[in-house]
């Protein structure tokens, strides 16, 4: 951090709530652009808790509970807005498509990373995007929060899939925010059921998209224990898988049996891939959760998570 910004906040110490006890400063997202007395919500990844601690033995930074701001929204509160951190993977943001749709009269601001963004569009609910570190309120200060953001509220979301451990994790989400059922429709993804984009499709007619990895290496598998028996069932429709997903001997694999490759691309364009397929095989991942979103069939095949945690509500898997 520049001198002239620590000698800044010596004077002018930056409240920093954070949002989850694990935490550490990242140096390049204390910014001034934060106004006096406002709150900078910075969310972390475990990186160097030396640099956060540092700062507040030298009065740089002043460190809230996050709740100490923002009350915790339960169900059947005013609240004008609500705003909640989204972490984990696309699927994780995908289930949450049905918190937003079962709060449709509340206008609802997201905090993540920017390159998730595109996953938003498909919900048929609205919510707002905002960078991680985006401060909740730009102008938050006592005197609004007496006024103008009295009825804010924050949807205290994170980790609950991760806490939920072999419950549902819809349920968990829900329990979160005190609704004890919300019924069965709201217990699977709420993504719009038409293409969003119109960007020429990559696959052909009649495609079989295989996605054998997550981004948990418990719920991965390899290309060739997928590919089998999807053959045997299609035994002439073209099949497709992504290049991000090979490793080791599957690509030469994919080209000895004639498997298209899908290169690198977009969230965006991952998204349309599994929209356009005719149909989707894939380990436990954000595939089936989009898949069953958009209202299309995918098989999906569990290891190291239950079918009830994830997908016991679907409709379409």
């Amino acid at each position: 951090m520049p001198l002239i910004m620590n000698e800044f906040l010596k004077k002018h110490p930056l409240a920093v709530a954070f949002f989850h006890k694990d935490c550490t400063l990242v140096m390049d997202d204390v910014k001034l652009r934060y106004p006096e007395h406002s709150v900078a919500v910075l969310p972390w990844n475990g990186i160097d808790k030396r640099n956060a601690q540092s700062m507040v033995d030298q009065g740089s930074i002043k460190v809230y509970s996050l709740d100490s701001f923002f009350t915790p929204y339960r169900h059947g509160e005013k609240a004008r807005m609500l705003f909640t951190h989204i972490a984990g993977g696309i699927g994780d943001m995908i289930a949450f498509s049905a918190i937003p749709t079962y709060l449709n009269r509340h206008m609802i601001r997201v905090h993540t990373e920017l390159r998730f963004f595109p996953i938003f569009q498909w919900f048929t609910h609205p919510v707002i995007t905002l960078g991680w570190s985006d401060t909740i309120v730009r102008d938050y200060s006592n005197e609004n929060r007496l006024i103008k953001y009295r009825y804010l509220r924050r949807l205290p979301l994170e980790y609950s899939a991760i806490e939920s451990h072999d419950r549902n994790w819809y349920e968990g989400f829900f329990y979160r925010i005190g609704v004890s059922d919300p019924g069965d429709e709201y217990k699977r993804p709420h993504l719009k059921t038409y293409r969003i984009h119109d960007e020429p499709t990559r696959l052909k007619r009649g495609a079989v998209l295989i996605c054998h990895r997550a981004s948990c290496q418990m719920r991965s598998s390899t290309l060739e224990d997928f590919y089998a028996p999807v053959r045997q069932v299609y035994p002439s429709r073209p099949i497709y898988v992504n290049e991000i997903d090979l490793e080791g001997g599957d690509a030469e694999f994919a080209a000895r049996n004639n498997i298209h490759i899908l290169p690198k691309a977009s969230i965006s364009q991952f998204l349309l891939d599994l929209f356009d397929a005719a149909m989707v095989v894939t380990t436990d991942s954000s595939a089936i959760h989009f898949r069953e979103g958009i209202g299309k069939p995918c098989l999906g095949v569990f290891g190291a998570t239950t079918t009830d945690s994830r997908t016991k509500y679907y409709l379409h898997t």
